[in-house]
Formats: structure tokens, sequence, C-alpha cells
């Protein structure tokens, strides 16, 4: 039980460095929507869908946090141990 906790919690981690690569991303397409909304190039519905998706960047990140947090009390319940 405690490999498959451990195992969690890395792959957790990884998601949340993969979450941050991704918020990152997102930022740089938000500034270029931006943009190209204030040139007229992109509605701002466009603009809107791309602020949007960077937000859900943001919450699934925070989330990944909180299971991440949650995966870690577990692990030290199994294992009997007090952080």
């Amino acid at each position: 039980m405690l490999e498959v906790k451990s195992s969690e919690i890395s792959s957790l981690r990884s998601l949340l460095e993969t979450d941050s690569e991704l918020i990152a991303l997102r930022k740089r397409i938000t500034v270029t929507a931006e943009s190209q909304y204030t040139n007229g190039t992109i509605t701002a519905t466009e603009y809107m869908n791309e602020m949007n998706s960077e937000r859900q960047a943001q919450i699934n990140y925070e989330i990944h946090k909180i299971n991440l947090a949650m995966a870690h009390v577990e692990y030290l319940n199994i294992s009997g141990k007090r952080n």
C-alpha cells in the first residue's frame, strides 16, 4: 500500500511540473490573444476563451496541489508516522 501511495505522490509531483509548464504557455497565449483582440484580428469571445483556458490551467494546478497534500497525508497515515 505504501508503494502505491508513493507512486501516486510521484505522479502528482510530475503532474504539477507539467501544470506549471502549461500555465506558462497559456499565459503567453493569453498575451498574444490580448494583442490580437486589441488589433481587431480576433473577437472578444475568442479572447475570453483564451483567458478562460489560462484560468482553468491555474485551477487544475491548485487542485493537483491539494491532491498531492492529501496523498502525502494518506501516506503518513498508512505508514503510522506523524508530520
